[in-house]
């Protein structure tokens, strides 16, 4: 059997085959591509605050999609160095639009912001993303001095007995990765050289030293 595509034919989607010298059938197939959510907004407010303290709004509004997509879900994820290093989930995939949270404080070398990604999605699981960023200052009153660690103790303790209280494994999480954040945030302030020159990650995680390689670049640390 030969098969080729009609010159005649006005589309890719038009497709001639030929059974034998003698017969000829034609065949159109209709693809329907799903697209994604569109013309969606998503708005973090205020732009600014204190670790730990300040209570964030996320509203997401706007989107436009097939109405046989519907219901969309919505998701937030916020870090502050990178997607793969340090993402908290401030909300999983659910059909809320509004959400509240505290986040964890941003770091030195991105001048304290914090990027928060909001994740559309249909039904069909096509998604679109959207981010902003806000500023996340240190909380004076949360140090892992000696003269803090009580407030941090009482802290933990009390939003730990709240999430708890109101079932909300996702305010768990929060309040652990926040306070781990806390206290194993290291100095940064006096890094001696220019990482991205180097191909190196910023400095998070050892005293004035710049992160691992980039992809693809080996070295000594």
């Amino acid at each position: 059997m030969d098969v080729y595509k009609d010159e005649r034919a006005s589309t890719d989607d038009d497709i001639l085959v030929l059974a034998d010298s003698l017969s000829l059938t034609s065949v159109t197939l209709d693809i329907v591509i799903n697209g994604p959510p569109s013309n969606g907004e998503f708005v973090v407010s205020p732009t600014s605050g204190i670790a730990l303290n300040t209570s964030f709004g996320f509203d997401t509004y706007g989107w436009i999609d097939d109405e046989d997509d519907f219901p969309l879900t919505y998701g937030i994820t916020c870090y502050r160095i990178g997607i793969e290093e340090d993402a908290t989930i401030v909300s999983t995939m659910q059909e809320v639009q509004y959400f509240e949270s505290t986040l964890t404080q941003g770091h030195y070398s991105q001048n304290y912001d914090v990027t928060c990604r909001l994740t559309a999605q249909d039904i069909y699981e096509s998604q679109t993303s959207l981010t902003q960023t806000v500023r996340v200052d240190t909380n004076p009153y949360l140090s892992v001095d000696a003269a803090g660690v009580e407030e941090v103790h009482d802290y933990l303790t009390a939003s730990l007995s709240d999430a708890f209280a109101a079932s909300d494994p996702l305010a768990v999480w929060r309040t652990v990765t926040g306070i781990t954040s806390l206290l194993n945030e290291v100095d940064c302030s006096a890094v001696p050289t220019v990482c991205w020159q180097l191909k190196r990650n910023t400095c998070s995680r050892i005293t004035n030293t710049c992160g691992e390689c980039y992809d693809g670049y080996i070295g000594i640390a």
